[in-house]
């Protein structure tokens, strides 16, 4: 694991709402919002030099976001989490704690902390 103990990225809106579409029989995600998961995904590469950890070390991830509309969920804990993937952790299974505020006032705002588990939890 890399020594950085606790990673932070700050991204500045628009926030897109992890919203699935289905067409001729299958199931995919907007561009939109992999376009919104791929932004994220290079603020997160910024911040982590290395390879995954071996995929049984556990993570932690606290979320601030602020945004007009939408659900905290689809906003920010999913994109992040697939952001996070491959980057931080091999499957956001490894992800044991997260914790989430949302504010209405503002601009599309999410803020992200990440941190490794010690074992027994946060």
């Amino acid at each position: 694991m890399s020594s950085l103990s606790i990673i932070r990225i700050r991204f500045l809106g628009p926030l897109v709402p992890a919203s699935v579409k289905v067409g001729r029989g299958k199931v995919y995600r907007t561009q939109k919002y992999l376009d919104y998961v791929e932004a994220l995904r290079w603020l997160l590469k910024a911040q982590w030099v290395g390879k995954p950890p071996d995929g049984k070390a556990g993570w932690g991830v606290r979320l601030k976001i602020w945004a007009a509309r939408g659900d905290i969920d689809n906003l920010a804990v999913k994109p992040t989490l697939d952001a996070a993937t491959g980057v931080l952790w091999q499957d956001d299974r490894q992800v044991r704690y997260i914790e989430a505020t949302l504010s209405r006032n503002g601009p599309g705002t999410l803020e992200a902390e990440f941190f490794p588990l010690k074992k027994g939890g946060p």
